[in-house]
């Protein structure tokens, strides 16, 4: 809904992007997950490498914060979903890193 191929979708789905600077995006998006805040140096640096600014890693930093926030508390509220599943996806798109789809 938003004008994002099949292929766009899946592919931020598992954390990544054929742009450089997109991917950089949603690589660093995952550290900050499976790291829990502690991303190195050295994540950021790749990051700023791909063009990333440091406005941009506040709002990832903030985007994950609130995405966080609202998963945590509609799982306590229980809160219905109503707008469709993403259809699961399959083991060969899963993230290199070994996060759960």
């Amino acid at each position: 809904m938003v004008g994002l191929t099949a292929e766009q979708i899946r592919e931020a789905r598992t954390g990544r992007a054929a742009d450089t600077k997109s991917d950089a995006i949603l690589r660093l998006t995952t550290q900050v997950v499976e790291k829990r805040g502690f991303v190195s140096d050295a994540d950021l640096t790749a990051a700023r490498s791909a063009g990333v600014t440091d406005a941009e890693v506040t709002e990832i930093v903030a985007n994950t914060a609130l995405n966080l926030l609202t998963n945590y508390f509609n799982h306590v509220a229980e809160t219905e979903i109503d707008f469709p599943l993403a259809e699961e996806l399959q083991p060969e798109a899963a993230c290199e890193t070994g996060c759960s789809v």
